[in-house]
């Protein structure tokens, strides 16, 4: 296996490649093109300490993000969060544009905006799962690109922190907004996702077996999408996130047994995963508004 090498800073990144950095050190943006022309200085397996954007045209090839593999003619916008591992393999960088944008979370500090960047998720999505934009989408993005570039470009001084965190911001809402259509038109491609969703949620409890009981993160694995990507997708098309099927899962699973009136509650309890039959009840009666024993008494 390979070394992973980190940059920890842009600054790092920079002299890694030979670039020249403006002045300043939270942020940076290069022309997909001229990134390319450094590829080769570029560490077979690396990790970033910051942020990073990538709108991407025309680029050939493949990424490896974790244990996955990415083609980037599939994908436009893509999003990286500190130290996750990434690798190139095979770029072909003839007809290639687009640019690679880097930030650090400490420009938010500075601009006093604060951000929580933790709250746009698409940050922790798998790379395959990329932001795929329409022509009028890819217009809106190419334009906020430019503006960001010019604002990077002019000489620095008191609301430099400011406007570049704030073009940023801007960009992010709108990744929020085209993520919400990709969701719906994916699943207009897909249009089974939500029933093979509800499959796999039903598949994976087992009667008696108290470890079946899913989580996000092994109904995600089983769908071989990243648990935020999933959740998100969810909470767009039903209004309810991978936990609240799941929760929902239970009382109906729950209501079952407990209308069959062949197990104690702590029977169910036990086959619906909780260690304790007293956090089954408290659960079952913040869903229901009935405890376990006031439903079985309701139905039998």
């Amino acid at each position: 296996m390979s070394k992973i090498t980190h940059l920890g800073t842009i600054a790092s990144l920079y002299e890694h490649m030979g670039f020249s950095m403006l002045e300043k050190p939270l942020f940076a943006m290069e022309r997909v093109e001229n990134v390319l022309e450094k590829i080769n200085y570029i560490p077979q397996q690396f990790s970033y300490g910051f942020y990073a954007i990538g709108f991407k045209k025309n680029l050939q090839g493949y990424m490896k993000y974790g244990r996955r593999q990415y083609d980037f003619t599939k994908g436009v916008l893509s999003f990286t969060a500190p130290h996750q591992v990434l690798s190139f393999d095979n770029l072909l960088a003839e007809n290639a544009s687009g640019w690679y944008l880097f930030f650090h979370k400490e420009l938010f500090n500075i601009s006093n905006q604060n951000m929580e960047l933790e709250k746009f998720r698409f940050f922790d999505y798998e790379v395959n799962e990329s932001l795929h934009l329409s022509e009028r989408e890819e217009t809106e993005i190419s334009e906020l690109l430019e503006r960001l570039n010019k604002e990077y470009k002019a000489p620095i001084d008191k609301t430099s922190s400011l406007l570049l965190s704030g073009i940023l911001n801007v960009l992010f809402l709108y990744a929020e907004r085209y993520y919400k259509r990709q969701f719906i038109t994916r699943n207009d491609y897909d249009s089974h996702f939500v029933d093979r969703f509800k499959k796999v949620l039903r598949g994976s409890f087992k009667d008696g077996d108290s470890e079946s009981t899913p989580t996000v993160v092994s109904l995600a694995q089983m769908m071989n999408i990243s648990p935020n990507y999933l959740s998100d997708m969810l909470r767009t098309l039903t209004g309810l996130s991978t936990q609240g099927h799941i929760h929902n899962h239970i009382i109906e699973e729950a209501k079952q047994l407990i209308s069959k009136g062949e197990y104690r509650i702590s029977e169910i309890a036990y086959q619906l995963g909780f260690s304790y039959p007293q956090h089954f009840s408290t659960f079952f009666k913040e869903k229901t508004g009935l405890s376990p024993s006031e439903f079985k008494k309701k139905v039998l």
